[in-house]
C-alpha cells in the first residue's frame, strides 16, 4: 500500500514542480520546498483514498 503511494506521489510532485517552475522561474529553494509539499500532500492523498488509514 505505501510502495503504491510512493509510485504514485513522487511523479506527481516533480511534474507538478517543473511545470510550475518552469512557467513562474522558481529558484532552487523554492523549488524543493514546492516538491516537499506537493509530493507530501499527494502522499497524504493517496494513502487517505485507498483506505491506509483505516488499517
Amino acid at each position: 500500500m505505501a510502495l503504491g503511494a510512493m509510485m504514485f506521489s513522487m511523479p506527481t510532485a516533480m511534474l507538478t514542480v517543473f511545470f510550475i517552475s518552469f512557467l513562474n522561474g522558481l529558484g532552487a529553494g523554492e523549488g524543493f520546498a514546492l516538491y516537499a509539499t506537493v509530493g507530501a500532500l499527494s502522499l497524504f492523498v493517496a494513502t487517505l483514498v485507498n483506505g491506509y488509514s483505516r488499517d
